[in-house]
């Protein structure tokens, strides 16, 4: 897994077809809202683990998931390409959440079928299975 892998995952999540389905989903991009399904789909072709991002929230005491990612070696891959801890971090908490990034308690982690004290629990997501076979071909073509 390299940085010109991932620069062609982030090209491909950019062409008409993938941000006229985001449309469709009503989500802003597989980047925001079809994380998930991206790290799922991504998953069959290159394998990896499957990881998250989560911010707590104390209100209710628990972490909700922010980003789903695919944990490879020590990368991470999502829709926006290929990253290191420091990158995928600073991307996720970028814009609205950046501002009360300093004050965010973040916890990236592996994927638990629920809380295990080590991973995080994942609820209900965006799933398509024609979308996630689409993004399984046009990957494998890289």
């Amino acid at each position: 897994m390299n940085k010109a892998l991932g620069d062609k995952i982030k090209k491909l999540f950019l062409t008409k077809w993938y941000k006229n389905k985001a449309k469709e989903f009503e989500i802003d991009s597989f980047s925001a809202g079809g994380c998930y399904l991206v790290m799922k789909a991504l998953r069959k072709v290159f394998g990896g683990e499957e990881w998250a991002v989560a911010e707590y929230d104390k209100d209710s005491n628990d972490w909700p998931l922010d980003h789903y990612v695919l944990k490879i070696g020590d990368l991470f891959l999502d829709s926006d390409g290929l990253h290191t801890e420091e990158e995928l971090l600073a991307n996720v908490f970028s814009g609205y959440h950046k501002k009360r990034l300093k004050d965010l308690q973040t916890r990236l982690a592996p994927i638990r079928s629920k809380w295990s004290g080590e991973g995080l629990w994942q609820g209900d997501h965006l799933y398509d299975k024609e979308t996630a076979d689409r993004i399984v071909n046009d990957a494998k073509k890289f």
